[in-house]
């Protein structure tokens, strides 16, 4: 039981550097190419969409995690890491296309 609360405790901590690791590389963006960053943005977002499959076995990926422990809640349109909220759809699929620019 140990285990499985520190094994909780390392996802937990290991998102939340992920996600100050993509707000920092964000900010640091938006300094240097001005409010452009909000437009390119919002062209990724209509020029391809993402699916749950892809977010969830992205997600996997980062956190190093199998995809059997990641959940999604349609009606909030939250993942989570056995039953801990982690991320909105949103910010996921942000993270998602801003590292996958092809």
């Amino acid at each position: 039981m140990k285990t499985k609360k520190i094994m909780q405790t390392k996802y937990f901590i290991l998102l939340l550097s992920l996600l100050s690791i993509s707000a920092c590389k964000k900010d640091e963006n938006k300094s240097l190419k001005g409010d452009t960053t909000q437009t390119e943005e919002k062209k990724v977002d209509v020029k391809r969409t993402v699916t749950i499959p892809e977010l969830k076995a992205y997600l996997s990926g980062l956190i190093k995690a199998d995809t059997t422990i990641l959940g999604y809640d349609e009606k909030r349109e939250v993942f989570t890491l056995l039953g801990i909220d982690q991320f909105t759809k949103e910010k996921l699929t942000e993270v998602y296309l801003n590292n996958n620019k092809n």
